[in-house]
């Protein structure tokens, strides 16, 4: 759990652009135990998550984030860092240093297909980014 957590404020502060004033990439790194270099940005969003989140107690936010986020970390084929950008919204930083040109896109493209199908399978829909 602790591991989660510190990848999770890693991510954060990639994210958010902080990581840049604090020290340099490389010993942020070794800060917090993270090895991955993510050089791929998606952005899962729970399809019209206001509509659904609306008059659901912050009990239900937390599960039905936490089974999405269980689903794809049995799905992802590839090293991940992940945090929740806002409520319905989750950013995944993905390490695809072995891939390059198309073949990295046509295996992004198919990872964002296998993410719908998981997220299907729990009864979530989602729209995802790439960057």
């Amino acid at each position: 759990m602790i591991q989660e957590l510190t990848q999770i404020a890693f991510s954060h502060l990639l994210l958010s652009g902080t990581l840049v004033h604090v020290a340099p990439f490389e010993e942020l790194q070794e800060k917090y135990g993270v090895n991955i270099q993510p050089e791929v940005v998606m952005l899962v969003s729970v399809d019209r998550y206001p509509d659904v989140a609306a008059g659901k107690q912050i009990e239900w936010k937390i599960d039905i984030g936490q089974k999405l986020v269980d689903e794809l970390s049995g799905v992802l084929s590839v090293l991940f860092l992940w945090t929740w950008t806002e409520e319905g919204v989750l950013a995944l930083l993905l390490e695809y240093k072995d891939r390059t040109g198309a073949d990295r896109k046509g295996a992004i493209l198919l990872l964002a297909e296998e993410i719908q199908k998981a997220s299907d399978r729990i009864g979530i829909c989602v729209s995802i980014g790439i960057g």
